[in-house]
């Protein structure tokens, strides 16, 4: 209680010290506070007497038996590990929740005490470890804030509950508790629980490791809020074990946790922001933290200078030399504010403040404290309703403003709207309300909106707004102070030729703008028109070109065809007019044709084109570039000794032909002239004249062609044959008178046909003798060239002759039966 006192007064202190701003601006930078008084037992009122050792013990030992739950004590043979017995509600974030006020006593001699580390953080006769819970015990007993939880599992083996839950001295109270008996017989005792708050479950029920019990109070003999967690190897008191284990443990070699502790945790364990100072009366009136998450700015907290608000640590285990580092953390992750404090004293439990200046920009900020490596931070909020816009909040009409307050969770504008943002185009003062999570509101300044009236934007075109390439459209705004075209001009009046969405913004006196309904022109593009000749443009006379057009809608040539082909055989400058679609025209450009003449072919022989075999004629060309002969020759002229169809075409300087033709005629003469003897006379019916030799003597009579036979000997002619050409016939030689044998020419009545022929020809005879006919086939110098026997017995005669190994020449067919005789003139071609 004395501890209790001394805080007391220090709190007067400070509250003394308020009295004058001036002299609080001074000390703003200082710390204030110190050690934190936990209240808690003492030898002369320990957690538990006697008389309460022995209710608990006699209650565990009548429920073991009831339950049958019957262990052998073996102190030192408990194997449970434990885990921590206290645990923070959900919703709570402080960093941690106690300090470890009191352990158990090592040293059994009376009058004397010693922890397990050789320390003296206990008191004498203590048998358990006592937990308090700081800061701000009876707030916590109040809002149940820290939880009983099993260390491990087991079965309740005791339970007292219903008792007064906030003492705070000896009176031998009962205290609201918890006895669990575990799985190897050893015990956990919780002792000072808040009334009411115990679980549900009863003796003989289980509960699992972790498993709510209650909530930390002061019931029972406890000075101050805490538990009084305590371990037996056995059922009983007798058998209590410490479950640190340390150099000074003299009761069990061994930890019993999970996860031991160390001796001293030195550490922020809250962080917080508060209004003005915290208010510790002692116990059992509630503590007030004045602590808020939230702040409204202009904030002006009691006895605080105007925008500032007080900033609390509270360390466990402050250890001199340490250093603790303080920041406020600002919403982007920046450092708005940081200062250091020096530690030069030793408490289990204490606390330091300042007074900082708030931030005014809203958002979430952090309160943050680093010590002995720790960390512990706590986030507050800024709440300064601050109404900005997008856009000057002067705006003209049909526009609007977006009108944006700070953010909160939840917003009221004087019109009623309950967004962040408003869209306004009303004229007149907005202001908001903001909330934050946390309930905190604030009131926004007001913003003025005004409109001023908007211009009137219309185009007016002086034309169609679609045209054809190469024309155009003046477009006009109505009047106004300014223009702004969607081309970049800045005139009422503008051309354009080009298709586009044109639009127009107008600017009237008070600056406000208006833009118009887009006005669409289409400029159709004019047709592509290309002419391609099918060929050279230049070509020779008798030739032609065609000229496509490339694809349109119609066409119109300078020749007046409306084809998109057209075929020229004139020279000339030919061009097009195309329509495409949308009845637009192009012209082309012009095509030139030239059309050259023919050269004149002429061949003129240097002599007669028909003569006899061993004669030539030169045939000569008129001038050209090139020339090509039927018989190969590219030369001018050509010398030719053979009959024939003889062509030459020749070639100008522009490529163009002529071509002629001319006919040589060679004959040749009829050798071997045939001779006849019949009748005592010889007859050349082809040498006409004839020149008769007997033996090599010419007869004087050599102008016939029939010589009278007068003497025996060789004969033989010559004379012009029926081609004109000198020829001779083979020697004869005969007998006159009584060696002649006569053969009578008589026509039998053959004929043949085709006459002239090709390839063969075919002999019909009708009405004849029957009998052995020689038909005998004669060249023109009367050799015999082919001979055939024919039989006829029917009195006719169709007969083919197959000629086709003969060349061109006149023939005479000879037709023999007995010393009957008859020819037939025959003509290949």
């Amino acid at each position: 209680m004395k501890k209790q006192i001394h805080f007391l007064l220090f709190l007067l202190f400070i509250s003394l010290s308020f009295n004058s701003n001036a002299q609080y601006q001074t000390n703003l930078n200082k710390s204030y506070g110190g050690e934190y008084d936990l209240e808690g037992n003492n030898a002369s009122n320990p957690c538990l007497t006697s008389a309460e050792y022995a209710f608990i013990e006699n209650d565990c030992a009548k429920n073991i038996k009831k339950l049958g739950l019957v262990y052998k004590t073996q102190k030192e043979g408990m194997i449970t590990l434990l885990n921590w017995p206290l645990k923070l509600a959900n919703g709570i974030d402080d960093c941690s929740y106690y300090v470890i006020s009191a352990n158990v006593d090592q040293d059994f001699a009376s009058g004397t005490f010693k922890d397990y580390n050789c320390g003296t953080n206990t008191y004498d006769g203590h048998k358990g470890t006592d937990l308090a819970t700081f800061p701000f015990g009876i707030y916590k007993i109040d809002h149940d804030q820290v939880q009983v939880i099993a260390a491990a599992a087991g079965t309740i083996i005791s339970k007292t509950d219903g008792n007064f839950d906030k003492n705070c001295g000896t009176n031998n109270l009962t205290a609201n508790s918890i006895a669990i008996q575990h799985a190897d017989g050893s015990t956990t005792l919780y002792l000072h629980m808040k009334k009411n708050s115990l679980t549900a479950k009863g003796v003989g029920s289980t509960v699992a490791v972790g498993e709510f019990l209650g909530i930390v109070g002061s019931s029972g003999n406890s000075s101050g809020p805490h538990l009084h967690f305590e371990v037996w190897s056995g059922s009983t008191s007798s058998t209590y074990v410490d479950p640190f284990s340390g150099t000074c443990n003299l009761l069990n070699s061994s930890s019993y946790w999970v996860a031991q502790k160390p001796y001293t945790e030195p550490s922020v364990i809250k962080t917080s922001v508060n209004t003005t100072d915290i208010v510790v009366p002692g116990c059992p009136t509630t503590e007030i933290p004045n602590e808020s998450n939230c702040y409204t700015i202009p904030f002006q907290g009691p006895g605080l200078p105007a925008g500032y608000a007080k900033f609390y640590i509270f360390l466990r285990n402050e250890t001199p030399g340490k250093v603790a580092n303080m920041s406020i953390i600002n919403p982007d992750g920046s450092t708005y504010l940081s200062w250091v404090y020096n530690s030069n004293s030793s408490f289990n439990a204490s606390y330091r403040n300042w007074s900082k200046v708030l931030p005014t920009v809203g958002g979430t900020y952090t309160f943050r404290a680093s010590y002995n490596g720790l960390t512990c931070e706590k986030q507050f909020d800024i709440v300064n309703a601050v109404i900005s816009s997008n856009s000057p909040i002067t705006i003209c009409q049909g526009s609007s403003v977006t009108l944006q307050a700070s953010a909160a969770k939840s917003y009221l504008w004087n019109n009623g709207d309950t967004t962040q943002n408003i869209t306004v185009s009303v004229p007149g003062d907005y202001k908001v309300t903001i909330t934050n999570a946390y309930g905190c509101t604030s009131i926004s300044n007001i913003i003025n909106v005004k409109v001023n009236p908007a211009p009137i934007a219309i185009i007016n075109p002086t034309g169609p707004t679609t045209f054809c390439e190469g024309s155009s459209l003046m477009l006009s705004s109505n009047p106004a102070s300014s223009y702004f075209w969607s081309t970049g001009e800045t005139t009422q009046n503008i051309n354009v030729n080009k298709s586009g969405s044109y639009k127009v913004t107008v600017t009237n006196n008070f600056g406000c703008t208006a833009s118009s309904t887009p006005i669409n022109v289409t400029v159709n593009l004019n047709p592509v028109v290309i002419i391609t000749p099918e060929g050279p443009t230049s070509f020779c006379e008798g030739s032609s070109l065609n000229l496509s057009s490339s694809i349109a809608k119609s066409y119109l040539w300078n020749t007046g065809d409306t084809t998109k082909v057209i075929n020229i055989t004139s020279p000339g400058d030919y061009k097009l007019t195309v329509t495409n679609n949308e009845g637009c025209s192009t012209v082309s450009n012009s095509i030139n044709v030239k059309v050259n003449p023919n050269p004149v072919a002429i061949i003129s022989p240097d002599g007669p084109t028909v003569f006899c075999d061993g004669g030539m004629v030169k045939l000569l060309s008129s001038a050209a570039s090139i020339y090509l002969w039927s018989t190969g020759a590219n030369t001018q002229s050509i010398n030719v000794n053979k009959s024939g169809t003889y062509t030459v075409s020749i070639t100008d300087q522009n490529g163009c032909k002529g071509f002629a033709l001319i006919e040589v005629t060679v004959k040749s003469p009829i050798n071997n002239l045939p001779i006849i003897f019949k009748n005592d006379s010889l007859q050349s019916p082809y040498g006409n004249p004839a020149s008769w030799f007997f033996g090599n003597n010419p007869i004087p009579i050599n102008s016939n062609t029939v010589i009278k036979c007068d003497k025996n000997g060789t004969y033989f002619v010559t004379g012009t044959d029926i081609n004109g050409c000198i020829a001779q016939s083979d020697t004869i030689t005969v007998k006159c008178k009584a060696t002649s044998i006569n053969y009578v020419k008589q026509s039998f009545n053959f004929s043949v046909f085709p006459n002239p022929f090709n390839d063969k020809i075919h002999i019909s005879g009708v009405e004849i003798d029957n009998g052995s006919y020689i038909f005998s086939l004669l060249n023109c110098i009367g050799q015999i060239v082919g001979q055939k026997e024919i039989k006829i017995d029917s009195n006719s005669l169709e007969q083919d002759l197959n000629l086709d190994y003969l060349p061109e020449g006149i023939y005479l067919l000879f037709i023999r039966k007995g010393y009957s005789t008859s020819f037939i003139k025959l003509v290949k071609r």
